[in-house]
């Protein structure tokens, strides 16, 4: 039991749900009509692979640093294996679009942003993510870019960008903040970047919604969603007070702003007419606090 624990925390499965928001946001917008949630099933195993790929390489590629930060982690308490790590990743990056290329051959595209999502990935486990700012934007892009894989597999390249781009870039700058939040941990933290991390990630909630009021055919329910989000940060306010962060560490800003990412693409959804994609959206966001408990986050 313990293994397999440790298994779920290497590619931290409790956070998984997230990535299924952001697909049910792009087959809303691509669709924009209800009875869409089909095309959510070859999806899923393709985006969960990217994000269990990308988990074990951040492991494996951290495995060092976390040995003095976080030795509790799976490959550095000695739980798992880092070379069982690496071969999570490879499976996971490399498998993501060979299997979309077998379910989605003719899916407008998914194999190749399969593809691009995986390179992308690959690529933030290079140098480039100790760069406070590229690392953040790549993040950013793999998100957004795995709101668009919904819409791609239902409208093809062109239509899926036409009817998600926009959405999409909300979802990237809002992981783009929470980034610049989570960049400044380990280090002596520089609040300024902290704050400018929280001014993007409820700037992209309130682009989202009025993005969302243009299409929504329940406007009501798109600005409820975007409010009770921005009402459930309200402590990342806490930033600005004199002395921030205090005895709070970064950490925890972090965690409450990537906690409250599912109600971006579920406000999307319901903005698209699609309201069961909407609460699928919102019931990912649930299920993510309720595994939480389960397989705690390292």
């Amino acid at each position: 039991m313990q293994r397999l624990l440790a298994h779920c925390q290497l590619l931290r499965l409790s956070l998984a749900p997230t990535v299924v928001a952001d697909l049910a946001a792009g087959v809303a917008l691509a669709t924009a009509a209800p009875g869409a949630w089909p095309h959510l099933l070859p999806l899923v195993p393709i985006s969960l692979l990217l994000f269990c790929g990308g988990m074990a390489l951040n492991a494996y590629v951290d495995r060092a640093e976390d040995a003095v930060t976080r030795p509790l982690r799976p490959l550095p308490s000695g739980a798992i294996p880092p070379g069982r790590a690496l071969a999570c990743a490879v499976v996971g990056l490399a498998g993501a679009p060979l299997l979309a290329a077998l379910l989605l051959p003719f899916a407008g595209g998914v194999p190749a942003l399969a593809a691009a999502l995986a390179a992308t990935i690959a690529a933030y486990h290079t140098p480039l993510r100790r760069n406070g700012l590229l690392g953040p934007l790549l993040l950013g892009a793999v998100r957004g870019g795995n709101l668009l894989l919904g819409a791609v597999a239902v409208a093809g390249f062109a239509g899926g960008f036409a009817a998600a781009l926009r959405f999409a870039g909300c979802h990237a700058l809002y992981v783009v903040g929470a980034s610049l939040v989570a960049h400044e941990e380990d280090r002596a933290p520089r609040i300024g970047r902290a704050r400018l991390g929280v001014v993007l990630a409820l700037a992209a909630v309130a682009v989202n919604a009025l993005f969302g009021l243009e299409l929504a055919t329940g406007s009501s329910i798109v600005a409820a969603v975007a409010l009770w989000q921005l009402f459930s940060l309200r402590n990342a306010l806490l930033l600005f007070r004199a002395g921030a962060p205090g005895g709070l560490p970064l950490s925890a800003f972090a965690a409450l702003l990537l906690s409250r990412l599912p109600l971006l693409p579920a406000a999307a959804a319901f903005a698209a007419g699609a309201g069961e994609l909407g609460l699928l959206a919102i019931a990912m966001w649930w299920l993510v606090f309720g595994l939480v408990r389960i397989i705690p986050p390292t």
